[in-house]
């Protein structure tokens, strides 16, 4: 009778340690996930897949369950977004709160901080133009950052092109 009762409470406490380990051991189910969603608080950013195989932006508000189109990110006018993941990141691994998991990237918001810092450029020389009255090694650099904003607008303009000829 002790015999019996021993390989019973072996038994049930191999039992115990093997569903306790299949609730600690990482489980890995493969998953296709239909939209990169960015979470903020009560807001979700997804960018989603269209049946007709486009692209198509919402912002939802979690709180009353509103779907709206986010006109910041139109793949129709030639927005594009370049998802990379973390080079941190590695199958399996757990995720803490506010820890980068991939970076959107935009060559049309690209070009609107080009143009941006070109605008800070040129509203300095005229600045330091007027503060001092040394005019030629600044507008000098102030043509050189206006020539490469017009090259990355040409570049952008040539994308706009390219992606309004697949919507088309």
């Amino acid at each position: 009778m002790d015999e019996r009762h021993f390989w019973r409470k072996l038994l049930g406490a191999g039992l115990l340690l093997g569903l306790a380990a299949l609730f600690w051991l990482p489980l890995k189910i493969p998953v296709q996930l239909p939209a990169v969603i960015v979470w903020e608080p009560a807001r979700a950013w997804e960018v989603m897949a269209r049946s007709d195989g486009g692209l198509a932006s919402w912002e939802v508000d979690l709180v009353r369950g509103i779907r709206k189109l986010d006109q910041r990110f139109l793949p129709q006018r030639g927005d594009m977004v370049q998802v990379r993941l973390s080079d941190r990141l590695a199958p399996g691994q757990w995720v803490d709160a506010g820890m980068p998991v991939l970076t959107l990237t935009s060559p049309v918001l690209d070009q609107t901080i080009v143009g941006l810092e070109t605008r800070l450029a040129l509203a300095r020389a005229r600045l330091e133009v007027e503060r001092t009255g040394a005019k030629l090694p600044l507008q000098q650099a102030a043509r050189e950052a206006l020539d490469l904003a017009l090259t990355e607008k040409e570049l952008a303009d040539k994308q706009l092109q390219r992606a309004q000829a697949l919507f088309a």
